[in-house]
């Protein structure tokens, strides 16, 4: 009896049970001021022509700036090669296309800030680019 009990219930669960796929977990960022952001960091490795690209539109608040750090690995640290800035209202966007050295591993930092009235920074996000070898 307990065996049919157990069967009956292991049935249940199986037409009960609602299918959960990978792409229902996955959890989106939610900004409460940036409506979208974007960025790019790439090199060319035969030439070295790089480029840095940066967007950003806020939802809420009063200006925002986008700051745009490219860097490069010495003795294990990492190096300020130059910094690229935009701001605006309600849009930033950073444009900018450059040659590196080759010998080192690039990077590009960029950060993404939103600020009231006050000049108050009130959402700030900031990503790394991927690590580019240009040696």
């Amino acid at each position: 009896m307990k065996k049919f009990i157990s069967l009956i219930l292991v049935i249940l669960m199986i037409f009960v049970s609602v299918p959960v796929y990978a792409d229902d977990l996955v959890a989106s960022p939610y900004y409460l001021h940036i409506r979208l952001m974007g960025h790019a960091f790439d090199i060319n490795t035969q030439t070295g022509a790089t480029i840095v690209d940066a967007n950003m539109t806020i939802k809420s608040g009063s200006y925002c700036t986008i700051a745009a750090e490219v860097q490069h690995k010495e003795n294990n640290d990492w190096v300020l090669d130059v910094t690229y800035r935009a701001n605006g209202s309600p849009d930033a966007y950073i444009d900018q296309d450059l040659y590196l050295e080759r010998g080192y591993i690039y990077k590009c930092v960029f950060t993404f800030t939103v600020y009231d009235e006050y000049d108050f920074i009130i959402e700030q996000k900031i990503f790394s680019s991927q690590e580019i070898d240009y040696t």
